[in-house]
């Protein structure tokens, strides 16, 4: 049976935006995984790999604390090494966010198999610039956010000299000055990305956009980003047990006497690295989620998907 087109410009509800997504991803496995592969591929094997290393030391540390011996000092946190995996994790994380925008984008204006890996990179490496701008926009301003609620709290707290009302009034103003007004934000700046690719606009101009489709659609955004992202996390769990089995295999062996195992072995490196490479493979479940509501409240909104049946009804009739 074969596979037919799905239409990405309509309007959908929560449950729609889900079934749409894995019904796009299962359609679309293939060339989408080629194309991550084949572009990310070499970003994802370098972060996975220093990933795993630095696991390896933290866990090195971890367990020769138990055993109550001597930290080995090669096992400290190298800050080189954690300099190098946040560098390396946030171009893995441009590189997957734009080809994933870059990948819909071409689905939806060219159609299904009408476009090659090639098509999907091109389109993809004008927007490497502005994806670190907006990462790095975005995330000041969910700092500027966090830090201003933190202000608030400092200040309430100061008001009283009790120790179990300071206590309560920072417990509830982490969570409803702090928490509440990130998360009320990081909905938006999720989707950012796409009106930047699709649209082809400003680092700004994107950010506002992405505020302006959200407002009034908050609550059902939220929600699919939280199911696409459990998601993902359930998935890479599964991927992570044999991860989760040599660290359990070390803490029964440190129980029993008989001294752990090296954390920093090819065994611990090798389980750890095909665990996080898993991961990054099928983040972009969450990026085809988010692409998918943009579409539908673009349609929702402004319904571009009707203008341009018109505008194609318009040309059959001129050509005939």
């Amino acid at each position: 049976m074969k596979n037919t087109e799905i239409q990405i410009n309509r309007k959908r509800d929560f449950s729609e935006v889900i079934n749409a997504t894995f019904t796009f991803l299962k359609q679309e496995f293939k060339p989408l995984g080629k194309v991550i592969i084949w572009y990310a591929g070499i970003p994802i094997i370098i972060t996975s790999i220093i990933g795993a290393y630095y696991s390896g030391n933290e866990l090195s540390r971890f367990f020769q604390a138990l055993e109550g011996g001597i930290v080995d000092s090669d096992a400290l946190v190298n800050p080189w090494l954690l300099t190098l995996l946040v560098l390396v994790s946030f171009a893995t994380s441009i590189f997957l966010t734009g080809l994933s925008a870059s990948y819909i984008k071409h689905y939806v204006y060219k159609g299904k198999g009408q476009f090659s890996s090639a098509d999907v990179w091109n389109g993809f490496v004008p927007f490497i610039g502005p994806l670190i701008g907006l990462y790095f926009i975005s995330f000041i301003i969910i700092m500027v956010t966090a830090a201003i609620g933190g202000i608030f709290v400092f200040g309430l707290s100061s008001l009283t000299s009790s120790t179990i009302i300071t206590a309560i009034i920072i417990f509830m103003g982490i969570i409803t000055l702090v928490i509440i007004p990130v998360v009320f934000v990081f909905v938006p700046l999720s989707m950012t990305y796409m009106p930047l690719v699709d649209e082809n606009i400003g680092v700004f101009s994107s950010i506002k956009r992405s505020f302006s489709l959200v407002f009034g659609n908050w609550w059902v955004t939220f929600g699919i980003i939280v199911i696409a992202s459990v998601i993902v996390s359930l998935l890479g769990t599964i991927f992570s047990i044999p991860a989760f089995v040599i660290g359990a295999i070390q803490g029964y062996s440190i129980a029993t006497g008989e001294g752990a195992i090296d954390s920093r072995s090819m065994a611990v490196i090798l389980t750890t690295s095909i665990g996080s490479l898993a991961q990054y493979i099928i983040y972009p479940i969450i990026f085809v989620a988010i692409a998918i509501q943009y579409y539908s409240l673009k349609e929702q909104k402004e319904n571009p998907g009707l203008l341009q049946k018109i505008e194609e009804i318009t040309d059959d009739s001129n050509m005939s």
